[in-house]
């Protein structure tokens, strides 16, 4: 064989060599494309949304309760704060009370304040699922035997609450034997309820106003 022969011979087996790499090239590239089209379907959601829930105690702070007509010695009277209703998504909080008295007003002149010249005869805490709770914690007796031991102090994590239970306080009061100085004295009072989280910062007395009564 000629060198002319050999020549032609490796050209001959060059071309089939570049064919069958196309060939094979051309292959791959059709099963790309067989494999991008294969089903596919997709679903789709939007404007949804994220929200903290709440925790909520029916405002009472439209009502005032008074204790009117003590006279020295007398039998007294008492009043019923609330009843406030809890309503939330939080499962468990717990239950805060405080009341603060305010500055005495005293027409028939000027005696020890009058707020430690009330007996204190009744001071119950209740709660529940019912509009007319039960007891759950009773303050008098004790040392609580005025209203000046109850007032200007704050009580707390006193009830864990559930879902839709009602929480009132029954304050009650008499006057002891006192001069006539005493007669038309009043004093302001305020009260507060507060239903938290149990790591929330607890009821303070600065929260409380003597001029009115609420739920926080």
């Amino acid at each position: 064989m000629t060198d002319e022969d050999n020549s032609k011979t490796i050209e001959l087996n060059r071309r089939r060599v570049l064919g069958g790499i196309v060939t094979i090239g051309g292959a791959a590239a059709a099963a790309g494309a067989g494999t991008t089209a294969l089903f596919f379907d997709e679903a789709e959601t939007n404007g949804n949304s994220i929200e903290a829930g709440t925790l909520k105690l029916g405002d009472i702070s439209g009502e005032t309760f008074n204790i009117t007509g003590l006279i020295p010695e007398g039998s007294g009277d008492s009043t019923t704060i609330g009843s406030t209703q809890y309503t939330g998504d939080v499962s468990s909080p717990v239950l805060d009370w405080g009341l603060v008295v305010g500055g005495q007003n005293a027409p028939g002149g000027s005696g020890p304040d009058l707020t430690s010249e009330l007996t204190l005869d009744t001071a119950v805490l209740s709660a529940g699922p019912s509009e007319d709770p039960s007891e759950v914690v009773d303050y008098t007796g004790g040392e609580n035997t005025h209203l000046s031991d109850l007032a200007g102090s704050t009580y707390t994590d006193e009830y864990t609450l559930s879902p839709d239970d009602y929480v009132e306080f029954e304050l009650g009061v008499s006057l002891g034997d006192v001069g006539n100085e005493y007669q038309g004295a009043s004093i302001d009072f305020g009260f507060a309820f507060l239903a938290r989280q149990s790591g929330a910062t607890p009821l303070s007395t600065t929260d409380i106003s003597a001029g009115s009564s609420g739920g926080n």
